[in-house]
């Protein structure tokens, strides 16, 4: 319950920003997004959202990203 009351508060938060941001977004030739496909939701393709998700100035970062996990903590901290 406490993990799903924090996505939510999350998602609240950055729809928040993006409709804070709409100007700025509405003024930028392109738009750089990394989110996986769950938590693109809260940035696009959700009624009143700033971005459409079929936005021809919304682009993705072409590299995979992933959870990190204690061995790279482990790493990090001997560098």
């Amino acid at each position: 319950m406490l993990r799903r009351y924090g996505e939510t508060a999350l998602q609240e938060e950055i729809r928040a920003l993006m409709k804070d941001w709409e100007e700025d977004l509405a003024m930028s030739e392109t738009i750089f997004l990394r989110a996986s496909t769950h938590g693109k939701r809260s940035f696009v393709g959700y009624e009143g959202a700033v971005i459409d998700k079929r936005d021809e100035r919304l682009r993705v970062f072409p590299f995979p990203t992933r959870r990190p996990v204690s061995l790279s903590f482990n790493i990090e901290k001997s560098c």
